[in-house]
């Protein structure tokens, strides 16, 4: 992100089987050295059941797992004692996630949360949607909340991204994957 841009890229939603109810999703991500957060909200991954926000990763001064249906409700960590998890600049964290489809009509939804293989969030009565299928899951990476610039030019990096529907495994966090810069 050069300095003065204000909203990040979407990058390409991927198709998910007809039907879908269940999705996990598993990522590596580290922002650069003294990377600056915006006083608002920075986002890393969205995805869209049924048309509404699925879940956002706000880690401006720590880390919000927020997954939040059609009602906008936020679901905090509620495993840990804080209601942040700290993510450090300049170095790589792990992120994995559950989502299940509620019932239609019905606060069932499942949402799960784990960084670095710590489970930081557990719940059973997310209101995604009217129980239709899991659709688009995107990474939408966003500076700020409603435009802002960054103040200089910094970076963030991705690798091992999985997308599906089943548990991708736990265990040691790899070596770190080597640096590809998006810019």
């Amino acid at each position: 992100m050069p300095g003065g841009e204000g909203v990040g890229n979407v990058w390409p939603a991927i198709s998910m089987p007809s039907g879908a109810q269940e999705m996990w999703v598993q990522w590596y991500w580290k922002y650069s050295s003294g990377f600056v957060y915006h006083g608002v909200v920075n986002k890393q991954f969205y995805f869209y059941p049924s048309n509404t926000m699925g879940m956002g990763i706000i880690p401006d001064t720590g880390i919000n797992m927020q997954p939040q249906g059609p009602n906008q409700a936020n679901y905090f960590p509620n495993v840990k004692r804080s209601l942040t998890y700290v993510q450090t600049t300049g170095s790589w964290h792990k992120y994995k996630a559950r989502f299940v489809m509620n019932s239609n009509g019905v606060f069932n939804g499942i949402y799960q949360a784990w960084v670095d293989d710590v489970m930081v969030s557990n719940y059973s009565n997310v209101y995604y949607g009217n129980g239709e299928a899991i659709s688009n899951p995107a990474f939408v990476v966003i500076y700020g909340g409603m435009g802002g610039s960054v103040p200089q030019a910094q970076y963030f990096y991705m690798a091992g991204v999985y997308i599906g529907s089943t548990d991708p495994g736990s265990g040691k966090l790899p070596m770190p994957p080597m640096e590809l810069r998006i810019n």
